[in-house]
C-alpha cells in the first residue's frame, strides 16, 4: 500500500477524487456563475505550476456563492454555479489545458472536471433560456482603480474608439450595457457610459473561459472585482447591487427563462421614495365630453372634481387617431419614428427597438401594468408584455368588435375575452369596470410589496360600436334632449344640422361609466394612504368619433383642426402640483414620458433620442421661460406618410394646418394651407394665411424639416415590424386582419386580402387553424409562403379548416391565405399558427 501511495504521489495523483475540488450547483435560470481562481487547497502530490499567474483571487468563491443566494432571494430562480477549491498554483481553469495544468496528472483530472461541469451547465442554461443564456466569470483585481473591469474580449485600445465605431456598442457600454447598470447601482465600471475605456490604466479584457464558452447562444462576461467588493465587509452592500445589475441586464437583453424575474431595486432606488404613476387615457372621448369643459348635459362629476384639484395643461395635443397617440405616449417620440403610422392593416405595429416608458420604469424598480387597449401589435415580439409591462390585461387589435376579436369574444364589451399576459381569459363584467378593478388590484399588490408602480389604464370606451353599453348609465340619458340645440352656441363654430342622438346617448353612457370608475380609483388611492404619493394623469387619445359638442372647436376624430387633436390634460398629485391651468406653452403626447420620468427622478437612458420635453415645472406652477418650438401633428391613411397630408404645425400661438381628409391615402390638388392666431382666434374661424405669408413659410419650413427628420429615422421606415412565429415565447401565434399588410379589396371588407410579414424562427412543419366567413358554395383555401403553396378543398357553409404539416423555411417571409370561390377570391379572418407537436 505504501508503495502504491508513493507511486501515486510521484505521478501527481492524490488519493482523493477530482470531484472533491469542484463544487457544482444546478440552476433554474439561464445564468451561469464561474469562480475559477478562489480555491485555497494545495493537495500534496500535485506539482506546482511554475509559470503564469500563480496567486489566487481572494474571496471570489465566497462572493459567487453569496451572489447566487442573493439572486435566488430576489428572483426565486437559481443560477448555475461552478467554483474551484484548488489553489491556482496547482491548476488554473481559466487557461488552455497545457498552461492550466503544466503536466500535473491529477491537476489534469480536476481541470477536466471543472470544464465538464461548466460545459454541461452552459448547455442547460441555454435550454432554459430558449436559446439565450449568460455566463459571468468572476475574478479579482488589485489595480489602483476601485472599479469593476468588465471583460468583453476587447483590448483597451479596441475600446478607445468613438461609440459609432464600436461594434455592439449597446451591449458593451451603451445605456443598456452591464457597465451602465452597474453605474445605476452605485458602482464604478469600465467600460461604461462614465468610463468608456480604461484610459491607459491597467485592465483585464477577458480570459479563456469568456472566450471558449461564447457560443451557441451563450453571452459571456468577465468581472474583475476590486477588493472593496470582495472583502467580507463590502459584500453585504455590494452583492445586492451586483444582483440588481445582472438581473436587469438579463431582462433588457431578453435572457429569460420560464421563471419570471422580478425587477430588482438598487441601493439608489431604495434611498428616495418615488411616486406611483397612474395614467388614464380614454378612447374617442372629445374635449367637449366633460361638464368641466362647458357640456351642460353629460354627467362627469368625478372628472370635473379632478379637473378642479389638478394642474391642467392648455393646450395639450394628441394625434387625430388612436394608435399613433399610443406610440407617442409609450416612446416620447413622434409616431412616424416608430412604424406605428396608422390604426390597422399592419400600420399600427410599433417597432420592437423602441424603448417604452414601461421598460424604463420597470428597469428603475417600478411594477408596470397596462389595462385596456394596447393597439401596437398583438403577436410576439410586439405585445405589451414584450415591451416592458410585467402585467397586461388588454383586448386585441384596435378595439372590441374588430377582426382581431378572439373566438367567443366577438363584439363583447360585457364579459369580454381579454389577453391576460398574452393568454386569453374570460372576464365577467363591463370592460371599463374590469380595467379599473384589475388596475387597482395591481396597484394594491405592488404597494403591499413596497414597489412603486406604473399603471396605465387605456380604456377602449367610448370607442364604438355602441351596441353594448352599461345599462344603468344608459338610463340616465333616456328622454334627454341631445340635439345640437341642447348645447351652448355662443362661442366657436356653430353646431349645424342633425346628428345621431342615439349614438351620442350611448357614448355619454360609456363616459359616465368611465367617470364613476375614476371616482372609485381616486377614492381607493386616497384610502390606501398614498394620495400624496401617486401622480394621476387623465387625457384622451383623439377627438370625438362622430358629430357632437366639442366646446366650440371645429373638427373631430381624424382632423388636425383643434377638435380632432385637442385633449383635456389633468394632473393630480396632492401636495406636489399647483391646481390651475398653464397656458403659456403648447405641449403634446410625446411630452408625457419625460414629464413622468422627471417626476419619478428617473434619468432618460443615455443615447435615447426622444422628441418630448418635460413640462413638470409648469405643473408645479413654476414660471418657465421656454425656448420656442414647433409642435407637429400629422396622421392619415396609407402605407407611408405623405408630405403636407393632414398635418398641423404650431409655434407659440400661430398654427399652420392643412386638414386634408384623413381617410384617404392622399389628397387632391395643391395643399390649402390655413393659418390661425390661436390667441385671438382659438376656434380657427379666421384664416390669416394670405396676410401673413412670412409666418406661413416659417412654419412650413419647420414642418418640412420635421418631416425629413422623421422619414430618415431608419432604413425602410414604413415597413411593418415582423411577427415572429415558431418561438418558445408564443407557442401559438394568432394572425388576424389587424396586422396583415392589405393588398386587395376594401380594407377589412369581405373581399379583402393581405399578407402577413413574418419571421419564421424555426424551420419545420406548421399547422394553420383558419377561420373565415361561411359561403353556400364550395371553394378552395390556399396558403402561399415564398415557394411553398398548399391548397385544400372547402365544403359549403364551413367556417374553419386546418392546414396541417405545412413545411416552412426559417427566416423572413410573407404569408398569404385566401379562399377562391368561382371567380371570387377573398382573404380569411384569422389563423392560429403553431409548430406541430413533434417539432416543438
Amino acid at each position: 500500500m505504501n508503495i502504491l501511495i508513493l507511486i501515486l504521489a510521484m505521478m501527481g495523483t492524490p488519493i482523493v477524487p477530482a470531484d472533491k475540488f469542484i463544487d457544482v450547483t444546478p440552476g433554474t435560470i439561464p445564468l451561469v456563475l464561474s469562480a475559477p481562481h478562489g480555491g485555497i487547497e494545495k493537495p500534496a502530490g500535485v506539482p506546482d505550476r511554475t509559470s503564469g499567474i500563480l496567486v489566487r483571487d481572494t474571496n471570489t468563491r465566497e462572493l459567487a456563492l453569496e451572489l447566487a443566494a442573493e439572486i435566488e432571494k430576489q428572483t426565486g430562480g437559481k443560477p448555475f454555479v461552478i467554483t474551484n477549491r484548488m489553489h491556482r498554483i496547482k491548476m488554473d481553469p481559466n487557461r488552455p489545458f497545457e498552461e492550466a495544468t503544466q503536466g500535473g496528472v491529477f491537476a489534469d483530472a480536476v481541470y477536466r472536471r471543472y470544464h465538464s461541469a461548466l460545459e454541461a451547465s452552459c448547455r442547460a442554461a441555454v435550454t432554459l433560456g430558449n436559446g439565450n443564456a449568460l455566463l459571468i466569470d468572476l475574478h479579482g483585481h488589485a489595480h489602483p482603480e476601485d472599479w469593476i473591469e468588465v471583460g468583453h474580449l476587447l483590448r483597451a485600445s479596441e475600446l478607445a474608439v468613438p461609440d459609432e465605431e464600436l461594434d455592439n456598442y449597446e451591449w458593451i457600454r451603451g445605456p443598456r450595457s452591464i457597465g451602465a447598470l452597474l453605474e445605476n447601482a452605485g458602482m464604478k465600471a469600465v467600460p461604461s457610459p462614465q468610463f468608456p475605456h480604461p484610459a491607459g490604466k491597467k485592465y483585464f479584457s477577458g480570459g479563456y473561459i469568456t472566450s471558449h464558452y461564447r457560443k451557441g447562444g451563450m453571452r459571456t462576461l468577465q468581472f474583475e472585482l476590486p477588493w472593496s467588493l470582495r472583502k467580507e465587509t463590502g459584500r453585504p452592500e455590494g452583492v445586492p447591487a451586483l444582483t440588481g445589475a445582472i438581473t436587469s441586464l438579463m431582462s433588457l437583453w431578453n435572457i429569460e427563462s420560464r421563471i419570471q424575474l422580478p425587477k430588482p431595486v438598487t441601493r439608489q432606488q431604495k434611498r428616495a421614495k418615488r411616486p406611483n404613476v397612474i395614467i388614464v387615457m380614454t378612447d374617442d372621448q372629445g374635449y367637449g365630453d366633460l361638464g368641466f369643459h362647458g357640456n351642460p348635459v353629460i354627467k362627469t362629476p368625478n372628472l370635473d372634481a379632478m379637473a378642479r384639484e389638478s394642474a391642467r395643461m392648455e393646450p395639450f395635443y394628441v394625434c387625430p387617431v388612436c394608435a399613433p397617440t399610443r406610440a407617442s405616449l409609450m416612446t416620447g417620440r413622434s409616431h412616424q419614428r416608430t412604424r406605428a403610422i396608422d390604426t390597422y392593416i399592419g400600420r399600427a405595429m410599433m417597432d420592437t427597438d423602441e424603448v417604452t416608458i414601461a421598460e424604463i420604469m420597470r428597469d428603475a424598480g417600478y411594477a408596470t401594468g397596462i389595462f385596456g387597449k394596447w393597439h401596437l401589435g398583438d403577436c410576439y415580439p410586439l405585445r405589451p408584455g414584450d415591451q416592458g409591462f410585467e402585467k397586461s390585461l388588454v383586448h386585441r387589435g384596435g378595439g372590441i368588435g374588430q377582426p382581431s376579436d378572439p373566438v367567443g369574444g366577438e363584439r363583447k364589451y360585457t364579459d369580454p375575452i381579454l389577453m391576460d399576459n398574452g393568454v386569453p381569459r374570460q372576464m365577467t363584467g363591463y370592460c371599463t369596470d374590469i380595467y379599473f378593478d384589475e388596475a387597482l388590484k395591481f396597484a394594491t399588490s405592488a404597494h403591499e410589496q413596497e414597489r412603486p408602480f406604473l399603471a396605465i389604464i387605456t380604456d377602449n370606451c367610448p370607442h364604438g360600436p355602441w351596441h353594448d353599453v352599461p345599462a344603468e348609465e344608459m338610463a340616465l340619458y333616456e328622454g334627454v334632449d341631445l340635439s345640437a340645440a341642447a348645447f351652448p352656441q355662443e362661442k366657436g363654430a356653430p353646431l349645424r344640422g342633425n346628428w345621431n342622438q342615439d349614438q351620442v346617448r350611448r357614448t355619454y353612457a360609456m363616459i359616465t361609466n368611465i367617470d364613476e370608475n375614476m371616482g372609485k380609483l381616486i377614492r381607493k388611492i386616497d384610502s390606501m394612504g398614498i394620495g400624496e404619493d401617486t401622480l394621476i394623469l387623465f387625457f384622451t387619445d383623439n377627438g370625438p368619433e362622430g358629430r357632437r359638442f366639442v366646446s366650440g372647436f371645429r373638427g373631430s376624430k381624424s382632423s388636425t383642426l383643434e377638435g380632432g387633436i385637442r385633449s383635456p390634460f389633468f394632473a393630480r398629485w396632492k401636495g406636489h402640483l399647483k391646481p390651475g391651468v398653464s397656458t403659456n406653452w403648447p405641449v403634446a403626447h410625446y411630452d408625457v414620458l419625460p414629464t413622468v420620468l422627471q417626476a419619478c427622478s428617473i434619468a432618460l437612458p443615455e443615447g435615447l433620442k426622444i422628441d418630448g420635453t418635460s413640462f413638470l415645472p409648469e405643473l408645479q406652477g413654476a414660471m418657465v421661460k421656454r425656448k420656442p418650438r414647433t409642435v407637429v401633428i400629422q396622421a392619415h391613411r396609407g402605407d407611408q406618410p405623405l408630405l403636407y397630408h393632414n398635418f398641423m404645425a404650431r409655434n407659440g400661438n400661430m398654427k399652420l394646418v392643412h386638414p386634408s381628409p384623413f381617410w384617404r391615402d392622399t389628397f387632391e390638388g395643391e395643399p390649402d394651407f390655413q393659418l390661425y392666431d390661436l390667441s385671438k382666434d382659438p376656434y380657427e374661424l379666421d384664416d390669416i394665411s394670405d396676410t401673413n405669408p412670412e409666418i406661413v413659410q416659417r412654419l412650413l419650413a419647420d414642418y418640412e424639416a420635421w418631416f425629413k427628420d422623421v422619414s430618415s429615422e431608419r432604413e425602410d421606415p414604413w415597413s411593418p415590424p415582423r411577427i415572429i412565429i415558431g418561438t418558445e415565447h408564443e407557442k401559438m401565434t394568432v394572425l388576424t386582419r389587424q396586422d396583415w399588410r392589405h393588398t386587395h379589396g376594401r380594407p377589412w371588407g369581405r373581399d379583402s386580402r393581405g399578407r402577413w410579414h413574418v419571421n419564421i424562427d424555426r424551420a419545420g412543419l406548421y399547422s394553420f387553424e383558419c377561420r373565415f366567413s361561411p359561403e353556400k358554395v364550395p371553394g378552395k383555401i390556399t396558403l402561399v409562403c415564398g415557394d411553398v403553396e398548399v391548397s385544400q378543398t372547402l365544403l359549403p357553409t364551413l367556417r374553419s379548416c386546418r392546414l396541417v404539416a405545412v413545411e416552412l423555411p426559417e427566416g423572413d417571409a410573407e404569408i398569404e391565405i385566401f379562399i377562391t370561390e368561382g371567380e371570387k377570391t377573398r382573404g380569411i379572418r384569422q389563423a392560429d399558427v403553431s409548430l406541430t407537436p413533434s417539432q416543438t
